[in-house]
């Protein structure tokens, strides 16, 4: 077959993911950010690709989110934000007004507050009456009850995505009127959230029976499987970094979480999943031979990873094409230890482009720049070797989308819009590529590293993280001494909290690298998961339990951002991106 009858094969790998914020032992939601998410992100994304038919894409959704979007989807689920968005507004505390003033500007004030007059007002009358006071429980006092009706049911509005409620004539009615709001325009938004999320799982089924896309999973509780598996491997990308006290090395638990990802995939969605996102997108050889044996067929990583694994130096030339594309653009297998892998491996500028650079301007004009570059990557492999090649843009779904305009309908759709109509383009689910390309290269061993830095420092080597992993190992070492004195059942809840703390965003927000205003919170949700545990072996829980970790290490690593929530952007991978 000659290179002039293969188009440039895209492959979109959307990622869908938020830790699990249940409580352990009630259907309380220690974070809200599901709820909000799900009401902004994961229905819109696949709607919006409804609309452009050639394209196909895959979406990985991690379990964990999948389980908690059930849990608000059946009503089951509460979270702070949604009670306190439920009180009658003659009702407030002056703490429950403190609280929210306090979390209900939690949101990119750019696109989700600054459009809307009345909010806008509020926020600058917060910031206002906090430079006087320094204190949100006194500004409280100077929120009168329609401004708090407006202000709570603002909040939960604008998470909503602008297309979807516009498309409610109730919602879009609501957003037109602005302010002024009654207790039951307010209950109507918050039950337009429920039914939105109910929309979720039908839509992904049906696209997923069209064969419009590829739907994969995650390890459950989406941990970093290398670190479960040896907590030395970390030591592979970066041989002099400290590691924790005690050495964390249980692959029988890396096993478990991709087992029990790939069943409850296969009993929510009726088939098994073919392909795996691991977590952060971190390997290592071992397990590549571990996802191979739960029977996935494909796994995606990022191109620093392939880099390290090939020993190979690329650059890219002013425009950001590389000129190694042709060993990037291609699927590999990997075989270790008896087990093969197909691996595909996303390119680094372009998602991470998409990821936190793509929002800044004028959305419609960079969507074309976006495809423009596209096209010259297919015009400088038009001088290679012929091949099927494959462009491979693998990132988060839902973050990045809070900076956009619009939330990136005008991004998205004009991007769509050219990719459909340019017959030279083919966008493809990974499984339908592999299904006609196998992989003709094949790899011995692979690099342990993530998407970051092509290492995992993200997650492990400062203080804080490693007194964490100390914590997790001594409640694991806990749990194993004791646990034949629990009943069947009550073991299997055990063993859940401690999968549950074993899971990456822990570890993300600890120490150095990433901060948000919830610090306090995720440090206060790992805590409480290992509590469960002490408390399911009617145990005293230790007192290194009952404050934050971060305020138990002499020297701390310094903070390197402030974000205004966990969910904004992450810190782009660096390696590779010039010349």
């Amino acid at each position: 077959m000659s290179h002039a009858q293969h188009p440039l094969y895209i492959a979109f790998i959307w990622h869908m993911h938020q830790p699990l914020y249940r409580d352990p032992e009630s259907m309380y939601y220690m974070m809200p950010w599901v709820r909000l998410h799900g009401v902004k992100d994961y229905l819109d994304m696949a709607s919006i690709l409804e609309k452009y038919p050639r394209l196909h894409q895959t979406f990985n959704l991690v379990p964990s989110l999948l389980e908690q979007l059930q849990d608000y989807a059946s009503g089951e689920a509460e979270d702070r934000y949604l009670n306190l968005s439920k009180i009658p507004v003659a009702e407030l505390d002056k703490g429950e007004k403190e609280e929210i003033l306090s979390g209900f500007f939690d949101l990119n004030w750019e696109q989700m507050i600054r459009p809307y007059p009345r909010y806008l007002e509020l926020a600058e009358k917060r910031v206002k009456l906090f430079q006087h006071y320094q204190n949100y429980y006194q500004v409280g006092e100077h929120f009168s009850e329609q401004e708090m009706l407006d202000l709570t049911l603002w909040f939960n509005l604008a998470w909503i995505d602008p297309v979807i409620r516009r498309r409610d004539p109730r919602l879009a009615a609501i957003e037109t009127k602005g302010g002024g709001f009654s207790a039951e325009e307010r209950r109507y938004v918050l039950d337009a959230q429920q039914a939105i999320i109910q929309e979720i799982f039908p839509t992904y089924q049906r696209l997923q029976t069209q064969g419009q896309i590829e739907l994969t999973t995650s390890p459950y509780y989406h941990p970093i499987l290398p670190l479960l598996t040896d907590s030395a491997s970390a030591l592979v990308a970066r041989p002099h970094l400290r590691l924790p006290e005690q050495h964390y090395a249980f692959p029988e638990d890396a096993i478990a979480q991709l087992h029990k990802g790939r069943e409850y995939f296969s009993r929510i969605f009726g088939q098994a999943p073919r392909g795996v996102w691991p977590s952060e997108q971190s390997l290592s050889p071992e397990i590549v031979a571990r996802i191979a044996q739960e029977g996935f067929t494909w796994a995606a990583s990022s191109e620093g990873v392939l880099w390290h694994t090939l020993g190979a130096q690329p650059h890219r030339n002013s425009q950001h094409v590389l000129d190694l594309a042709e060993y990037l653009y291609r699927p590999y297998q990997v075989q270790v230890g008896g087990q093969a892998l197909n691996m595909v491996f996303r390119d680094i500028f372009i998602s991470d482009w998409i990821g936190f650079n793509g929002w800044k301007g004028d959305n419609v004009r960079n969507a074309y720049q976006l495809y423009e570059h596209i096209k010259q990557i297919q015009g400088s492999l038009a001088e290679k070797e012929p091949y099927p090649y494959l462009l491979t843009i693998a990132l988060d779904g839902e973050n990045c989308w809070e900076y956009y305009h619009e939330d990136g309908h005008h991004f998205l759709n004009t991007l769509y819009g050219l990719l459909q109509n340019d017959l030279s383009l083919e966008s493809v689910t990974v499984s339908e590529y592999l299904e006609q390309f196998p992989p003709q290269q094949a790899l011995k061993t692979l690099h342990s590293g993530s998407w970051i830095n092509s290492d995992f420092c993200t997650w492990i080597g400062d203080p804080t993280k490693n007194l964490a992993w100390d914590f997790l190992k001594t409640t694991r070492d806990f749990l194993v001494q004791n646990e034949a004195k629990l009943d069947q059942a009550t073991r299997a809840k055990a063993w859940e909290c401690i999968y549950i703390a074993e899971g990456s965003d822990w570890f993300w927000w600890f120490g150095e690298g990433h901060s948000s205003s919830h610090d306090a919170l995720f440090d206060a949700a790992f805590r409480r998961y290992l509590e469960e545990v002490y408390l399911l072996l009617d145990s005293p829980v230790p007192d290194w339990l009952n404050q934050p970790v971060e305020n138990q290490v002499q020297s701390p690593a310094p903070r390197l951002q402030n974000l205004s929530t966990p969910i904004g952007t992450m810190q782009p991978a660096s390696e590779y991106y010039h010349a």
